[in-house]
This record gives C-alpha cells, structure tokens and sequence, in this order.
C-alpha cells in the first residue's frame, strides 16, 4: 500500500511543479506586457508633446516673419503741409501726393542746426525728410522713427547754349565760350559732362582732348547765378556743315 502511495504522490509532484512554472512565466508575461504599454503610453505622450511644442514654434515664426515681411524702410520729403499735434501726425507736400506720418516718444525731430527739437517747433512749409516704416498694405502712412529739417532744396535749372569756343585750358577741363548772340564770354567746366561729335555722317562720343578752338557747338548745363561759369552735362560739337 505504501509502495502504491508513493507511485501516486511522484506524478501529482511533477504536475504540481509544472503548474507553478507556468504560472509564473504567466506573470512574468503580464508584467512585461504591462510595462512596455506604459512605455509605450509614456512615449506617446511625449511625441505629442514634442510635436506640439515644434508646431508652436513653426507658428509663432511664422507670424513673427509674417509681420516683418509687411514692414518696409522708406523716407518721406517734402514741404510740411499741416500737423496735428493731438494725433502726433504730419502732412508733408510730395511731387506726387500728399502722405502721412506719424510719431510717438521715440521719434527723434532734428533742426537745421541738427540740434534736438520737438514736433511743436516744426514750422509749416519747412522742407522736412522722415525717415521710418511703412506698411506694405499702407504705402501712404509712414511711422516716423527720425525726421529732420532741411533748407529747401533750389530746383536744378538746365539751360541750352550755343556758341564758338575761344580759348581751350591745358590744365583743366576748362574752356571760354563766347555766345552766338553776343553777350559777355561764359567759363565751361567739363569735368562730369558727356561730349559728342559729328564724324563722317555719325555721332560718336570723343574726349575733352577732341575740343579745340574755334569750334562751333551746342552745349546743356547749369548756370550758376553768381557769375558767368557754366557746368556742363552735355555737349554737341558742331561740323563745319551744321
């Protein structure tokens, strides 16, 4: 009897081992299971953390470029056609409209002395150039940053003349014209003027070495109030058939 008990014992032992070994591994199989879901959770939340914060940072430089892209420097000048202190604009006289500008604290007003000023000393009719940003949206509306007053500029007057050259300088880009008409002799001055010539039925341009006196021309310059020189921009030296 003894003998059969321990024959029936030794099976239910091995079973008995088996089934622990299982349910171990089992567990084991579950634990791992369940941590790597919670990576695999943690990793999740951490890409759509990231991709979050990246999608922020694409935004925020997009609208940073966006608003920068709309601003332009540009300078406005002009005669001062109005202000209104209350508002902190001015009106300025343009060739081709009238355009705004605004200030604020930070906008620096220079004198003709190039001394610090306020808007309140600007004068009407001033000869001001404002120097800021404009919006591409509003190309009229300038936000001043600096603006300083000038004298008025005098309009560049080009007059024509016509004439015989009576003496050629040799040191100088310099020669004496004596008017067609009469009148008292006028000193050219070269130095930044084109010359052009008539040879064999074509015009080329030619040196000031090419001028010699005698010769017959017509010449564009600007004239200077305060005596007799003229600075030349142009100049057409005449053939002898002309």
């Amino acid at each position: 009897m003894l003998k059969s008990s321990k024959q029936i014992t030794a099976p239910w032992r091995k079973i008995s081992f088996i089934l622990v070994f299982l349910g171990l591994a089992t567990n084991c199989f579950l634990w791992e299971r369940s941590i790597l879901a919670q990576e695999e959770s943690t990793e999740s939340s951490q890409e759509d953390y990231l991709r979050r914060e990246v999608e922020a940072i694409v935004r925020d430089a997009q609208e940073s470029s966006s608003e920068s892209d709309l601003e332009i420097k540009r300078a406005f000048c002009g005669n001062l056609k109005s202000r209104d202190l209350d508002a902190n604009t001015l009106v300025v006289e343009t060739n081709e409209m009238d355009k705004t500008i605004t200030y604020d604290d930070e906008t620096v007003f220079l004198g003709i002395s190039k001394d610090k000023i306020k808007a309140d000393d600007l004068e009407l009719g001033s000869f001001v150039i404002a120097m800021g940003y404009v919006s591409r949206l509003s190309l009229k509306n300038l936000a001043a940053k600096r603006v300083v007053v000038q004298e008025t500029p005098v309009p560049i007057v080009r007059q024509s003349f016509f004439g015989g050259i009576d003496d050629v300088s040799e040191e100088e880009k310099v020669f004496v014209l004596v008017p067609q008409e009469g009148g008292e002799v006028m000193e050219v001055i070269v130095d930044e003027a084109t010359i052009k010539k008539r040879e064999d039925g074509e015009v080329e341009e030619v040196q000031f070495s090419d001028i010699a006196k005698g010769d017959k021309l017509v010449l564009v310059g600007e004239k200077d109030k305060n005596d007799n020189r003229i600075k030349a921009v142009l100049i057409y030296i005449l053939s002898s058939e002309e």
